[in-house]
């Protein structure tokens, strides 16, 4: 592998590949040179910390929770896609119970995370509710494996977008407000650090049941992208969410992450 090489991805954007990460034109080659240098320089601390958060795209606003964070705290990632959320919280210590429903991404983080204590892998989607459902994944996901991070459990999503979509799996499905209620009970702080959830769609109803029956008080962070574009109603699914996260006085949600 090559340790540096710049190159251009499939829309024509400039990257430059550091040890196979990516970072993309929008920092500067001048800011990724000096985000190299620093990580090359601090291996196993701050520069590297810096540089791999910086290629996963996690906003300023947020990068705090994993200067944070540390030996003992726990961390759910819904979904894992590649692990690049879940690396972050390893580099600084924490341990992450990862989901990720597609299973070509599921045996590439087996194999990536074997023999890692502090790793627990779930092949599921996770919803308001157990079951099984079928992923949908854009075509161009059976030959580039990227696109699967756009697989989604919204059927319709797809034709309404005016893209050819096929049936990637059907997949096993977790209510994840039943298995954090029943792998970490509440204690006098909140038992898990971080709750990460990209879920392409099935966050709403997801995120209704954990602020209903109070599952937010089990962590002390949670962040969210939403996905409205998914919905023909999706303006007004995401003014309900924050109407709730208001109500319910659930301010340890954001809802701005990536």
């Amino acid at each position: 592998m090559k340790i540096l090489s710049i190159q251009r991805d499939l829309w024509g954007t400039k990257i430059v590949r550091f040890l196979g990460i990516r970072i993309y034109k929008r920092f500067g080659y001048y800011q990724a040179i000096r985000s190299m240098r620093e990580a090359i320089a601090d291996p196993r601390g701050i520069g590297m910390l810096n540089l791999m958060m910086k290629n996963l795209a996690i906003p300023e606003s947020h990068r705090h929770l994993f200067y944070e964070m540390g030996e003992g705290d726990v961390c759910i990632d819904c979904w894992a896609n590649a692990g690049l959320f879940a690396d972050c919280c390893l580099h600084v210590g924490a341990s992450v119970h990862l989901f990720e429903p597609n299973g070509m991404l599921v045996r590439m983080l087996r194999r990536k995370y074997q023999g890692e204590k502090n790793v627990v892998i779930n092949h599921a989607a996770v919803a308001a509710k157990e079951g099984r459902m079928k992923l949908y994944n854009p075509v161009r996901a059976r030959n580039n494996i990227e696109f699967a991070a756009s697989g989604t459990l919204v059927a319709d999503y797809w034709p309404r977008a005016g893209k050819a979509a096929i049936l990637e799996e059907e997949v096993a499905v977790i209510d994840l407000a039943t298995y954090m209620k029943s792998h970490f009970p509440p204690g006098n702080t909140p038992p898990i650090r971080l709750l990460k959830i990209d879920i392409e769609g099935a966050e709403f109803d997801l995120l209704e049941k954990i602020i209903n029956e109070k599952i937010f008080k089990l962590c002390k962070h949670i962040v969210v992208e939403t996905h409205e574009r998914m919905f023909p109603d999706g303006g007004k699914k995401l003014a309900r969410l924050k109407a709730m996260i208001s109500e319910h006085g659930a301010d340890n949600i954001s809802l701005d992450w990536v």
